[in-house]
């Protein structure tokens, strides 16, 4: 998850394992909230909310941006 890119070949495969650590990825959610917001793949920008989702109640910081790419066209 460098720099922002939306070509990194890295990024899902870790959204993927943060989903699947559940509550234990709570540390990384400004990261996964940085690619939900700056990502042009709808792809990751799905995967990187059923993480926030699985983080559960400690992710509650990224509602507003979740909320935002819910109303976003084409999405």
């Amino acid at each position: 998850m460098r720099d922002g890119r939306t070509d990194d070949p890295v990024r899902l495969p870790v959204l993927n394992t943060l989903n699947s650590l559940g509550t234990a990825a709570a540390p990384a959610t400004s990261v996964v909230i940085k690619i939900l917001t700056d990502s042009q793949d709808i792809i990751e920008r799905g995967v990187a909310a059923l993480a926030l989702g699985s983080v559960g109640p400690a992710a509650e910081e990224a509602i507003p941006q979740l909320l935002k790419c819910l109303q976003e066209p084409g999405d």
